[in-house]
């Protein structure tokens, strides 16, 4: 397939993440020249922020993992005699 994505045998964990990434943000990709157009054909124009959003959500596949809140922010530790 000329599709960008690396098609064919997943020998690891790692390479099954990273393939699953890819068809993820195939699939983003795909839907959102899709949107394009279909707005485009009714006359209308593309807004910026769903740009925005893709953006995020494909960053977020790239880091899965939450951030965890800093539960000490403003806390202040005693020093160690």
């Amino acid at each position: 397939f000329d599709d960008g994505i690396n098609h064919g045998y997943v020998t690891s964990g790692s390479d099954a993440k990273r393939y699953r990434q890819q068809l993820v943000e195939k699939s983003a990709r795909d839907t959102q020249n899709l949107v394009q157009r279909e707005l485009k054909s009714l006359g209308l124009s593309y807004d910026a922020d769903a740009e925005r959003e893709l953006r995020e959500f494909l960053a977020m596949m790239d880091d899965p993992k939450p951030k965890a809140p800093d539960t000490d922010a403003g806390l202040q530790r005693r020093p160690k005699l």
